[in-house]
């Protein structure tokens, strides 16, 4: 491998359903995760990216599109 390019990493969905004390459906939780059996010790880890989207940044990029009349492909 050579230093100029790099691998790119995968990555997998990690789903879960969360349940109320009493058994009752709480919520769905969705997680997304690097396949770090792919990484290479002291040349993949050192460089971390997690991609994280709030539902508030969510709501403000819709209200942003709509305001500006964009469309949301």
């Amino acid at each position: 491998m050579t230093r100029g390019k790099k691998k790119v990493i995968g990555t997998n969905s990690v789903w879960k359903v969360k349940y109320e004390v009493d058994g009752s459906l709480e919520k769905f939780k969705a997680r997304l995760v690097a396949q770090g059996y792919s990484q290479i010790e002291g040349f993949d880890v050192k460089e971390t990216f997690s991609p994280i989207a709030c539902m508030t940044t969510i709501r403000m990029g819709i209200v942003l599109v709509t305001s500006r009349g964009w469309v949301i492909y």
